[in-house]
């Protein structure tokens, strides 16, 4: 089965659903000329989809010619500002006026690399547009958040979920009780991606039994806080490590972490008010921008001690 998440993603801004900004950028676009955008906010809330859109309103058939897109989680250095940003920002644009770079999670630059982006911007100002994306708007250094028009995106409502998930179905010609939708809509916590891929493994499955769903984040969670009460360092951090390279987003992980032990009954209050203490510090970390592999690791030493 091809991905439900790309096979149902958004190719028109009438699609987008969920963020009030959108026709402001509708318009935007609609004259063919945009400021430098910077989307920040939670995993699944569409900053993706968005650049995306954008590119192919603007450019059409000339899509690939005109639109670069860069993983700074992948590339987060100066040479690969220097040696794939420049190089693209100084070529000519394909029938457009300008250029776009996207550079997606770019929260993960180093303060050396961004230093470099924002002279680049300065200088193709006039033949490149730049969207930046990322989670955590606080590690984007002041000289280019001063460039770049700012749009926070929301969580998903349950209801916008919930009535993408019965479209979807209707689609793939598949026919789930309400309630299962219902819950997985809510478990999703405002992740539309999630909820796609939750969709897709029970489609997949074919168990619809809903006392029998469960979110992955859950099942993860609960491995993570079994080996941290049990002061269990290294397998607790080869589980983190396995949500982050399946592409769960840091801070998202921080939350689930959060609920899951808020909710927990198993748990003795000495090591739940300790456990919560420490999430608490390792958001606040990502938010002052420190490197996700020390926040977590930080995280799983002194939540073992």
């Amino acid at each position: 089965m091809e991905l439900l998440n790309e096979k149902y993603r958004p190719k028109i801004f009438e699609d987008v659903k969920g963020q009030f900004f959108i026709e402001e950028i509708k318009r935007n676009v609609q004259s063919k000329n945009i400021p430098h955008l910077l989307f920040y906010g939670s995993a699944g809330t569409g900053k993706t989809t968005t650049a995306y859109v954008i590119g192919k309103e603007l450019f059409g058939e000339s899509f690939r010619s005109n639109f670069l897109e860069m993983n700074a989680s992948d590339e987060r250095g100066i040479d690969a500002i220097r040696e794939k940003v420049k190089v693209f920002a100084r070529s000519q644009p394909l029938e457009s006026n300008f250029k776009i770079i996207f550079l997606d999670e770019a929260d993960y630059l180093t303060s050396v690399a961004q230093a470099s982006l924002r002279r680049i911007m300065e200088q193709y100002s006039n033949s490149t547009r730049f969207i930046l994306s990322c989670n955590n708007v606080g590690s984007i250094i002041q000289p280019i958040r001063s460039r770049c028009k700012e749009y926070s995106f929301q969580k998903f409502n349950t209801e916008t979920i919930k009535n993408t998930l019965v479209y979807i179905c209707g689609k793939e010609g598949k026919n789930l009780p309400d309630n299962v939708l219902e819950k997985l809509a809510e478990q999703s916590k405002g992740d539309m991606r999630l909820a796609i891929n939750q969709l897709q493994s029970i489609l997949l499955d074919g168990n619809i039994d809903i006392e029998k769903v469960r979110t992955e984040s859950n099942d993860l969670c609960k491995d993570i806080v079994d080996v941290l009460f049990k002061k269990d360092f290294v397998q607790a951090r080869k589980f983190i490590d396995g949500m982050l390279s399946n592409g769960w987003e840091a801070r998202g992980i921080l939350e689930r972490l959060r609920d899951y032990v808020i909710d927990s009954n198993f748990l003795n209050i000495e090591f739940k008010g300790k456990l919560l203490m420490e999430i608490m510090k390792a958001d606040e970390r990502l938010v002052l921008g420190v490197n996700s592999v020390l926040v977590f690791d930080g995280l799983v030493i002194y939540s073992t001690k």
